[in-house]
């Protein structure tokens, strides 16, 4: 009896030392800012807020479409923001727009009020796969507002076809997105500004 125990035991503790490890949790943040235009729109200080996100777009995993219509979103499991996409992409947005001199000092979400308020919502983000054709998503509502009234606002989308199907190329075709989108929305800043 007492060799049947030891010899299940060791058969036991052999099958738990060559069991497949679970496979390692990967976090993904965005590079830092390179804006190429330097030019200051507004005569204050800007203060870009925590953006709103619904749903899936508010949680850390990365999300995909693999359906033809892209109708149907899942999330990976091993594969996660460090931050929220709403923390992520707001403290990205005020790191740009500062390096870009869009306002006389650019404040943070956790910063005190500005002159201007920068508010937004995430409208898409994701990862989209069409057989071998890999792109990402990315679109933004944003508000600008000063003093309670609202001076412009419009949704601002791109999407960027990235080269392989490697997630930390996705990470940079993200980037790439978001540097379009603010480009853009630096562009209205300076039209509603009449420069």
């Amino acid at each position: 009896m007492k060799a049947a125990a030891l010899v299940l035991t060791t058969a036991l503790l052999t099958a738990c030392a060559t069991a497949t490890p679970p496979p390692q949790e990967n976090f993904y943040r965005l590079g830092d800012p390179t804006p190429t235009q330097q030019e200051t729109h507004l005569d204050g200080s800007l203060r870009v807020g925590l953006l709103r996100a619904g749903g899936l777009y508010a949680d850390r995993p990365m999300l995909y479409s693999d359906d033809a219509n892209g109708l149907r979103l899942r999330q990976y499991h091993y594969h996660q923001w460090v931050e929220s996409p709403p923390a992520l992409l707001a403290d990205y947005m005020a790191a740009w727009l500062s390096a870009a001199q869009v306002a006389t000092h650019v404040i943070g979400p956790e910063g005190p009020a500005g002159d201007y308020e920068l508010e937004g919502r995430v409208v898409r983000m994701e990862r989209r796969m069409q057989g071998t054709a890999i792109s990402v998503r990315l679109e933004l509502a944003l508000e600008l507002v000063q003093r309670g009234q609202l001076m412009m606002s419009g949704n601002y989308g791109s999407e960027v076809v990235v080269a392989d199907a490697m997630l930390e190329t996705s990470v940079r075709g993200y980037q790439q997105a978001l540097d379009e989108i603010l480009a853009r929305f630096s562009e209205d800043l300076a039209e509603i500004q009449g420069r």
